[in-house]
């Protein structure tokens, strides 16, 4: 488990083309046990344990100069750095330190094992590089809180070069390679990396830096992506759930040609998933010097650790898709996936981009669980112009259970009647037909006659659904054992946001218990501008904007209320500000334990993501992150909590409007359940880390002793991590050491899932 400081991150790794390698020249590339894993611990951009690479002392000019001066030699016009062949391992930063400690330090040689020499010629060629009083006296300040500042965190003595160790959990142990993973706990001799990279911890560095850890999990045997079957998709999702508490997030590097398929059952066998899942892969293995999985694997842990984004997302070509939305589209190119019928959710350019608008949050008080079991019997049936009824007939017939039926256009097929009667007769028996659309782009509408026939016989229509998650949903229903007429009605609505809803977006998702009671305001910016900035139990504003006054003219005029927001600005300047004010609001509101104006809050929220002109690339997802007791935002009540949830807000970039300013945060050390529950139904994640204390919801509940909201958040999937299980067993510890007969806490934190001896 991670602490507060830092993410990890389980790499599930499958096979595929990423892992790949030529047997001979003539041959073609195939995965290779361990080449992966090694390749990843072999290259300090992956793996530098000690903090002593080049890209650990480039976060700064001086702590670069200070790494050039010790680890290079002065050639002709540039620095040279040492040879691999003239050193086991280069000095780290414990070394360094101690090295400018001692006096003489700029009168010795820093050998190449980092010990300290009298200044002399070495046996080789070269002079190793002396540390010269220029040198000595900025690293004396650069070195004073070395191990505060390494990024590995290697310089305090006797530190393990790998960090502590991991449990990864299996659930095919005997088919694990005993190389990377068969014992209970992952050390230097297997495959526990690190990834230790000062100026990619964050997107674009700061106070609230995470450093990100991994392990790869690797499987035995590996596989060609066109061998995954449901065994392999239920073993992925077996492996997530038994390692889910252990680690923060999880990326599955697999191959590119099922990729889509593979990310389509992970989204419905992972319900309620509160951590960020992300599959990738490469086009070019890591054997090849001209490669793409650096640049995927990179981008996929960067987003993994530095993000929750709970979804199987797939990531690849610098880009963050919905996994259950996307298709492979080319076999040849680098950006090999597109989602045509959706914005991707992240864009990895010079900035990270998250479209949080887009992001699909569970909003039931549930917590995760992982399905193992998905329907074989499906298949996808392709129309063409002159398909013979009778091989239809043939295709539907048992033990088949449902079938994706890939129409023409909008969900036209041919109207022959013996053709729609074989659908009529295979819908009657139970066969579930959903209707989907073969053009990339599109859904299935039935706005013709000839789709409206397919539905009379029974054809139920897939909406925008690839024909990959189309199949793997079927599966997944089919498995759980519904009604026919059950599972129809679910392959139409969205469960894991694999389709475009007709009910509308993000506000219309919201339960029905936070929408207000007042009538609904339409999603017009300066409208909801105006009603964000005044309290809804006091005025009437939704019925003002409902019914617009008539001036004396007979033009129409919005009332005084809704006019105070109608300054001479684009819509867009008025939604930036609508969502720049809006997280300040609900922070308030929930410092204060008002319920019903926290829910007007979320409304709106609701309805501005749902605001066409908020798009990826736009500074709707960048606002001013001030604290409201900083700025005057927050008073009394809400100003008092600071000692409770500190006053620094997390990285604006790395969250979601709603939790912004972190008012589950709040409420949990309140014991405000009601609004924690609201706050969970509006999609706040429990597994959000408060900034400057580093504590979770359900840790700063049981601290402050709330009983009722515990357990609450423990129904929505919240759980402790190492750091914070071994504080409340110290805590717990120390209270009955110095008064035994008071009542201690260790109860609310056995509601946390404490153990005690």
């Amino acid at each position: 488990m991670s602490t507060s400081d830092e993410a990890l991150v389980l790499c599930l790794y499958a096979g595929g083309t990423i892992g790949m390698v030529r047997k001979d020249a003539s041959s073609g590339f195939a995965p290779y046990p361990s080449f992966l894993t090694e390749t990843l611990r072999s290259q300090s951009r992956f793996h530098d344990p000690h903090g002593d690479s080049i890209f650990s002392w480039s976060d700064s000019v001086d702590r670069y100069k200070a790494w050039s001066e010790a680890y290079t030699r002065p050639g002709s016009g540039a620095s040279t750095p040492l040879h691999a062949k003239d050193s086991t391992a280069l000095p780290s930063e414990s070394t360094f330190a101690k090295a400018v400690a001692d006096k003489s330090a700029n009168n010795s040689l820093l050998d190449v094992n980092g010990a300290v020499q009298p200044s002399k010629k070495r046996k080789s060629d070269h002079d190793a590089t002396p540390l010269t009083p220029s040198t000595q006296t900025h690293l004396d300040h650069l070195f004073a809180d070395s191990a505060s500042r390494s990024p590995s965190g290697a310089a305090s003595a006797g530190a393990p070069p790998f960090g502590h160790p991991v449990l990864v959990r299996s659930s095919a142990p005997k088919g694990t390679s005993t190389h990377h993973a068969l014992s209970s706990s992952l050390s230097a001799d297997g495959a526990h990396l690190e990834l230790q990279l000062p100026t990619l911890i964050t997107p674009r560095g700061g106070a609230h830096a995470k450093r990100v850890r991994y392990a790869v999990l690797e499987y035995d045997p590996l596989l060609d992506s066109s061998e995954m079957d449901i065994p392999d998709w239920i073993r992925l999702a077996s492996d997530i759930s038994l390692n889910y508490q252990n680690f923060d997030a999880f990326i599955v590097l697999h191959g590119t040609d099922t990729m889509a398929y593979t990310a389509s059952a992970l989204s419905m066998l992972l319900e309620n998933l509160g951590k960020s899942v992300i599959v990738t892969g490469a086009q070019v293995p890591l054997s090849e010097l001209r490669n793409d999985a650096i640049e995927n694997v990179l981008g996929a842990l960067m987003l993994a650790g530095s993000y929750i984004i709970p979804e199987v997302g797939l990531y690849f070509a610098s880009t963050l898709y919905r996994g259950n939305r996307t298709s492979k589209v080319s076999n040849n190119a680098l950006a090999a996936f597109d989602s045509p019928n959706m914005a991707p959710l992240a864009r990895v350019g010079i900035n990270i981009e998250v479209a949080w608008n887009l992001v699909e949050r569970s909003r039931s008080v549930k917590s995760f669980r992982a399905h193992d079991r998905m329907s074989p019997n499906v298949a996808v049936l392709r129309l063409f112009p002159g398909l013979p009824t009778s091989t239809v007939k043939s295709f539907l017939s048992p033990p088949l259970e449902g079938v994706i039926l890939e129409s023409y256009g909008a969900g036209n097929a041919p109207s022959r009647p013996d053709l729609l009667e074989v659908f009529k007769q295979a819908s009657d028996r139970g066969l579930v037909i959903v209707n989907i659309t073969q053009c990339v782009q599109g859904e299935v509408s039935a706005i013709y006659a000839v789709g409206k026939k397919l539905e009379a016989v029974g054809v139920v229509a897939g909406g925008d659904m690839t024909p990959e998650c189309a199949l793997a949903k079927l599966s997944y229903l089919l498995a759980k054992g519904l009604e026919p007429a059950e599972i129809r009605e679910l392959m139409g609505r969205p469960l894991r946001g694999e389709l475009t809803s007709s009910r509308g977006g993000a506000a219309q998702a919201l339960p029905h218990e936070l929408t207000p009671a007042a009538k609904p305001i339409k999603a017009d910016v300066r409208t909801l501008l105006a009603h964000i900035l005044q309290n809804p139990s006091k005025t009437q504003v939704a019925a003002s904007a409902a019914s617009p006054d008539k001036s004396r003219s007979g033009v129409e005029t919005t009332s005084r209320d809704v006019r105070a927001a109608a300054w001479d600005s684009s819509e867009h300047e008025v939604s930036a500000a609508a969502m720049a004010v809006l997280p300040w609001l609900i922070y308030e509101a929930a410092s204060k334990n008002d319920v019903a104006l926290l829910q007007w809050h979320i409304y709106a929220l609701g309805q501005l993501e749902t605001v066409p002109t908020i798009s990826i690339d736009e500074e709707h997802f960048h606002p001013s992150t001030l604290h409201p007791a900083a700025s005057g935002g927050a008073s009394g009540e809400a100003a008092a909590t600071s000692h409770i949830v500190g006053e620094s807000v997390a990285n604006p970039e790395a969250t979601t409007p709603i939790e912004k300013l972190q008012p589950l945060h709040v409420a949990s050390a309140k014991g405000f359940t009601g609004v924690v529950e609201l706050l969970l139904q509006a999609g706040c994640s429990v597994h959000a880390r408060e900034t400057t204390s580093g504590h979770s919801p359900l840790f700063l509940a049981c601290q402050h002793g709330h009983a009722a909201t515990a357990k609450l958040l423990r129904d929505a999937g919240a759980h402790l991590k190492e750091d914070e299980l071994a504080l409340a067993r110290f805590t717990v510890s120390q209270q009955r050491q110095r008064d035994p007969s008071t009542p201690d806490t260790a109860a609310i934190w056995q509601l946390a899932g404490v153990t005690f001896a």
